[in-house]
């Protein structure tokens, strides 16, 4: 709750309202959709032909992406033309989005890509954003996605008549987000960051007492 709670105060202004007032900078924010700040990308189509592609790459799934976090014990290898590679290449600062394959549940998970493999590629049900930098930071998209409003456009965006909910290209690219300026986006995210290391603090100080308390007879 307190994580959604500062991640909701990133997308309203108000984390930095008094960085902005010592600074006498108007609350100035755009409303853009994803595909305005940035590319969004598909991935590989898994299929038995690939099975027989000489060029094999390891690449990411759905079962290695969370949120914010990336588990990477488990990366499998695809075989793949060497004309796919530039598209389905990961680089630094990529976020990875869940298409979501149907399930609700599935929608919305996001993370980073830090570079963690060399020559990594995704698979199509993850939904690659390469932010351009000059209008938006990944690290300032990746919070706009996982706050409370970012995940209702999400959402919103995924449902379909049908009660099917996955994402698209298309879907991802009509996502919109509160876009402050470069300067801003550099504070909310130095602002989030040690917010976060305080409330991991206190989560560690919470289950250490909670462990003393449940010793006791």
């Amino acid at each position: 709750l307190l994580r959604q709670a500062i991640r909701a105060d990133t997308t309203t202004g108000k984390l930095t309202e008094e960085w902005r007032e010592e600074r006498a900078i108007p609350d100035k924010r755009n409303s853009m959709l994803l595909g305005e700040c940035g590319s969004v990308i598909g991935g590989l189509t898994k299929n038995s032909k690939r099975e027989s592609l000489p060029l094999k790459r390891p690449y990411l799934r759905v079962a290695n992406v969370y949120e914010k976090r990336l588990e990477l014990t488990d990366v499998k290898e695809i075989g793949v033309a060497e004309g796919e590679i530039d598209r389905a290449s990961l680089e630094e600062g990529d976020l990875l989005i869940v298409e979501g394959n149907g399930s609700l549940d599935q929608i919305g998970r996001v993370a980073m890509w830090r570079s963690e493999i060399t020559n990594c590629l995704h698979q199509n049900h993850l939904i690659k954003f390469r932010a351009d930098r000059t209008i938006v930071l990944p690290e300032y998209a990746l919070t706009s996605l996982m706050s409370p409003s970012g995940k209702d456009e999400i959402v919103q965006k995924a449902t379909s008549a049908a009660g099917l909910y996955t994402l698209s290209i298309s879907k991802v690219s009509g996502i919109a987000i509160e876009v402050p300026s470069l300067e801003e986006q550099k504070e909310i995210v130095r602002r989030v960051e040690d917010l976060f290391a305080i409330a991991d603090r206190i989560e560690a100080q919470y289950r250490t007492a909670r462990a003393r308390v449940d010793r006791l007879t």
